[in-house]
């Protein structure tokens, strides 16, 4: 009767043993989940950020175009649309601003 007992008790520490191996491996298979896609979450964080950077860059040297091209003459509403555009080198500002844009890389993908 107590070998029985001893089994039964063996056998329950067993199972109890072998219920907690496989919940630490699904949590262990649970935190490698979530850790792979916090890193993926990152990743598209960068490029977002890398994204918006660029655009804002973009959105800036448009402004600046626009306050050269008011500033020389370059319109801004409908009047003038039918002339040709002015010919001969560019001003000096926007041609300082196509430099600097240049060599910072500023716009190739």
């Amino acid at each position: 009767m107590e070998v029985l007992l001893i089994t039964a008790i063996a056998l329950w520490i067993i199972g109890r043993v072998a219920k907690a191996r496989r919940r630490a491996r699904a949590v262990a298979e649970l935190t490698r989940a979530f850790d792979e896609a916090h890193r993926a979450l990152a990743e598209q964080s960068a490029c977002i950020e890398a994204a918006r950077a660029e655009l804002a860059d973009m959105v800036s040297t448009v402004a600046g175009m626009r306050d050269l091209l008011r500033r020389h003459g370059g319109g801004g509403g409908d009047e003038g649309r039918d002339d040709p555009p002015p010919s001969g080198p560019l001003p000096d500002p926007l041609r300082d601003l196509m430099a600097r844009r240049a060599k910072t890389g500023a716009g190739r993908a």
